[in-house]
């Protein structure tokens, strides 16, 4: 999964790309992925070696980039979730809701509530 953040350097000093955002991914509300940021080269793309740097007043493309396993890609009922930290302010994005399940009549089955559940009574 990717997430791509229209970056631009309002301070005095050159920031370091890594340190523009925190992006983190949950699927399934259970499992958090953490990501890497890289910034492409205009004329190779994406290298190893990348930018790592934005120069003050300049804006810059980053690409955050979390490796997750390829079977959340497919799956539709999950749930998945990316939180985006910019300084003090975090920022909740809603990828992929996950399905509801309808139940009949509106009332759920339950289990039984272990009250005579294994009782030999004979009738």
């Amino acid at each position: 999964m990717y997430c791509i953040l229209d970056c631009k350097n309002l301070s005095t000093l050159t920031m370091e790309a890594e340190k523009a955002a925190t992006v983190k991914v949950k699927y399934d509300s259970k499992y958090t992925y953490t990501s890497f940021s890289t910034v492409p080269d205009d004329t190779l793309g994406f290298t190893y070696t990348m930018i790592t740097s934005i120069k003050p007043l300049m804006s810059q493309k980053i690409y955050y980039l979390a490796k997750m396993p390829k079977f959340i890609a497919d799956e539709t009922d999950t749930s998945v979730e990316v939180d985006i930290k910019i300084e003090n302010q975090t920022y909740h994005c809603i990828v992929r809701e996950a399905a509801v399940v309808e139940e009949a009549g509106g009332v759920a089955e339950t289990e039984p509530s272990g009250e005579n559940e294994n009782s030999d009574i004979n009738e």
